[in-house]
């Protein structure tokens, strides 16, 4: 998988795998939709804008604990799950970032570190650090 994500990232790359989804057994869409989510240019100084990223250096496709643990926080506030303490626990135990390790060392794919923080769209701050019951409580909208 990181080796198929590479290689999408990789000059070129977009727009072949466009002409292959546009096909009807795959999603048979309009390529011009395809190819504006998948665009040739990557621009790195705007991260948050299309196109979608498949590899980024290994960034992409690492599974982060407290990604996870995110996750979880949103089953909570969507009522999908009942509320617990031991949201990190699960995600590491279900990410597999050991796993992912030994998978990225075979294919010469550098593993990122855990990233302190992340600031979403809403302008919520999440870290590995974050209280879960404030943050999911701390949303106005939830079920």
């Amino acid at each position: 998988m990181l080796e198929a994500c590479r290689w999408l990232d990789g000059a070129g790359h977009r727009e072949e795998i466009a002409r292959w989804l546009v096909r009807p057994d795959y999603i048979g869409i309009d390529k011009n939709v395809i190819a504006a989510r998948l665009g040739e240019n990557i621009a790195s100084a705007t991260p948050r804008v299309l196109p979608v990223r498949f590899f980024e250096h290994g960034k992409v496709n690492y599974p982060s604990a407290y990604e996870g643990a995110w996750f979880l926080t949103q089953f909570e506030r969507w009522g999908m799950i009942d509320a617990r303490k031991d949201y990190a626990d699960i995600a590491a135990q279900v990410n597999q970032t050991a796993l992912y390790r030994k998978a990225a060392a075979g294919v010469g794919v550098a593993v990122p570190d855990e990233r302190a923080a992340q600031t979403f769209i809403d302008g919520k701050v999440w870290a590995s650090d974050t209280p879960l019951a404030a943050y999911v409580e701390g949303f106005g909208v939830r079920r």
